[in-house]
C-alpha cells in the first residue's frame, strides 16, 4: 500500500489543497474503483436523471458520507 505523503506547503499557502488531493488520490481510487462510479453515473442517466443532476447528487453523497463518518458538518 502506497503512503501518503506529508505536506510540502505552509497552511496558508494557496496551492496546499492540491498537494492534499494529489497525496490521496492513489488511495481515494482504490477504495471505489473508477468503474462503480460510471457504472452508478450511467444507470442514473438511464433512469432519466441529467448527468449534471447525477454528478452533483453524486457530490451530496459522498460529502454528507464524510460528514457522517467524521461527525462533522463540511
Amino acid at each position: 500500500m502506497d503512503s501518503i505523503k506529508s505536506p510540502r506547503r505552509e497552511r496558508d499557502d494557496p496551492d496546499r489543497a492540491i498537494d492534499c488531493q494529489e497525496a490521496l488520490e492513489r488511495r481515494f481510487q482504490s477504495l471505489i474503483p473508477a468503474k462503480a462510479w460510471t457504472t452508478l453515473h450511467d444507470e442514473a442517466t438511464a433512469a432519466g436523471w441529467s448527468a449534471e443532476e447525477v454528478r452533483t447528487a453524486m457530490l451530496h453523497l459522498v460529502q454528507a458520507a464524510l460528514s457522517i463518518e467524521f461527525g462533522d458538518d463540511l
